[in-house]
């Protein structure tokens, strides 16, 4: 019987980065007697939903049918540990989970959940949101959606944990923390590793892949994309032009950055939140990889409570999308027979 490691994310807590760094080392993981039970890295993704009747992904999904029992027949196949890792499969729903669990059986599952701080968390996800072309929203749109929903915010360890431990055993379950932001990414990694019961240190980390922070102009950039571009292509479209071109180029771009911070009136909100997600933690009695002061806020989230860093004149939106031509326009072009 095998054990199969449920990575869940959820989302905005490095799990693209921890998953590049499993898929470029599948094969020393399988040295360590882990299996990585995929044929290539998109396929967990598909997978995930697969199984979730496609409820959290707004856009076509070829390849997906069929994903999930593929995985889960690689994972029952295995006689020693199975990694499936997804930041998808933390936003399932109880009849998601009792399928996923059931497809794994009789393997032994264990539960793997990133915690991070809210007030770090919040201006990524927002971010995410953007180059998602979901239905568009200001920053100050978002906060508000968030205030209305804050307890019962999908992506929080306590309400992750509540759903997946009504069928697994909380003896099986672990809790990483993220580091605060500018630590060293091989402390997630290490921690990460020690709840799935590998070594580390054999990893190889060269050109692991990381989620770039966009910042304030670059957001609003992309706004006003998806707003000119709603009339001419569909969302897939819009996704293919924000996330591989336009996104890509604004990372490239030289000019001092203008990070999303939350306002000053979010602190108290935020300590309370850190507080409810340290007490889920604690009493959900889990095994702990990190350290729980970390999910609490710290000054350099929020502005300093003068104007607004995030507001954005039209003139720095005009220079960015100048910026990001001469990018373009000096990117080197594949050669093509003639």
């Amino acid at each position: 019987m095998s054990d199969v490691y449920l990575h869940v994310g959820p989302v905005k807590t490095g799990s693209s980065y921890l998953q590049s760094i499993m898929w470029r080392n599948r094969d020393g993981l399988r040295e360590q007697g882990v299996l990585l039970p995929i044929s290539h890295p998109n396929e967990f993704f598909l997978a995930a939903n697969d199984v979730q009747g496609g409820a959290f992904v707004g856009v076509a999904t070829p390849g997906a049918e069929g994903a999930w029992d593929r995985v889960a027949a690689r994972a029952r196949s295995w006689p020693g540990p199975v990694l499936i890792s997804c930041e998808l499969l933390g936003m399932s729903e109880p009849d998601h989970i009792a399928r996923i669990v059931d497809s794994l059986a009789p393997a032994t599952t264990h539960l793997i959940v990133m915690a991070r701080c809210r007030a770090d968390a919040l201006p990524s996800l927002y971010q995410e949101k953007i180059k998602s072309v979901d239905p568009d929203q200001s920053w100050d749109e978002f906060l508000r959606g968030y205030r209305a929903s804050q307890s019962r915010w999908p992506h929080s360890p306590g309400v992750i944990l509540s759903r997946w431990l009504a069928r697994l055993d909380r003896r099986r379950a672990h809790v990483v923390t993220v580091p605060r932001r500018g630590a060293d990414s091989l402390l997630l990694l290490h921690r990460f590793a020690r709840a799935l019961g590998v070594d580390g240190s054999r990893f190889v980390t060269a050109g692991a892949v990381a989620n770039t922070s966009l910042d304030a102009v670059d957001v609003e950039l992309l706004r006003a994309v998806t707003a000119r571009t709603a009339a001419r292509l569909d969302r897939s479209a819009q996704r293919g032009l924000i996330r591989e071109t336009l996104t890509p180029a604004l990372r490239r771009v030289d000019r001092p950055r203008r990070p999303l911070r939350l306002p000053a009136s979010f602190q108290p909100l935020m300590a309370e939140a850190a507080a409810r997600d340290t007490a889920a933690i604690t009493d959900a009695g889990c095994h702990l990889h990190g350290d729980l002061a970390e999910l609490a806020p710290t000054a350099g989230a929020f502005e300093d409570g003068q104007q607004p860093r995030h507001a954005v004149a039209q003139a720095d939106v005009l220079a960015a999308a100048i910026d990001v031509l001469v990018t373009l326009a000096g990117t080197p072009r594949a050669a093509t027979g003639s």
